[in-house]
């Protein structure tokens, strides 16, 4: 069961960087941009949570 969601998770990142990078680019040098209050969201995704649920539920019967 180990990575089952690491797939997701490093998408998730690396988007978060780019868009922090992309964020600092177009405001070079105005504020730091971890402290700037604009960037609200750096990266998303929907879940499923009954798919989610099922995906942890076969890697479960897989390990045991």
């Amino acid at each position: 069961m180990p990575g089952l969601f690491r797939p997701a998770i490093v998408r998730l990142l690396a988007e978060r960087d780019a868009a922090v990078m992309n964020f600092h680019r177009r405001r070079r040098g105005m504020v730091h941009v971890l402290e700037d209050r604009r960037l609200e969201v750096a990266s998303s995704a929907a879940i499923d949570v009954d798919a989610e649920i099922r995906r942890v539920e076969v890697a479960l019967r897989q390990v045991a």
